[in-house]
């Protein structure tokens, strides 16, 4: 198997699965999906995770992250997810933030099925103006800000590990000596 950087995309035709709008609300987030959504799912706050951070402002490039209630500890911290609920068009999830407030930087994870049984997972990668959310399948969306209804994490990393991959130890060794390589 030859390792390249680009790859050719063609479109199957199949409905698109990932977040269409997201909006603040007063308590938190309402996400907008592309496609309707399991009701137990989508209302099960289980399925998000949130984690929040500022940076220090400093004429020097760069900065750790800080925890927003101890602004002088560094490190990111957990928001808990207070609850979720599937509104009436079936597409719109809207989620209650534990101490909802502006902050530098918001990652929201998610792990939701469509209606249809489509697992749809997702990483908010971006806070700015416009948000940027990339799928697990690597769709990346901007979304500006004034879309943006609400949005929730699911508190693991979605990255596949090597037996999910059907990876042996081996195959990770060839893998990482080609890659010394390059």
């Amino acid at each position: 198997m030859k390792i390249s950087g680009f790859d050719r995309v063609r479109y199957t035709g199949k409905a698109v699965h990932s977040i269409e709008a997201i909006k603040y609300t007063p308590k938190g987030l309402r996400l907008t999906f592309t496609q309707p959504l399991d009701a137990k799912e989508a209302a099960d706050a289980e399925n998000f995770s949130a984690r929040r951070w500022n940076y220090l402002r400093s004429s020097n490039y760069g900065s750790a992250t800080y925890e927003v209630k101890n602004p002088e500890k560094k490190g990111r911290e957990k928001v808990t997810v207070q609850s979720a609920r599937l509104l009436p068009d079936g597409r719109t999830v809207e989620i209650d933030l534990e101490d909802f407030r502006p902050v530098n930087q918001l990652e929201v994870k998610f792990k939701l099925k469509a209606k249809d049984g489509t697992e749809i997972h997702g990483v908010v990668v971006s806070e700015g103006d416009p948000i940027v959310i990339q799928s697990a399948a690597g769709l990346v969306q901007s979304v500006p800000k004034n879309r943006i209804a609400e949005r929730k994490g699911l508190g693991r990393s979605l990255m596949m590990s090597a037996d999910q991959l059907g990876l042996k130890a081996q195959d990770l060794a060839d893998l990482h000596a080609f890659l010394k390589t390059q």
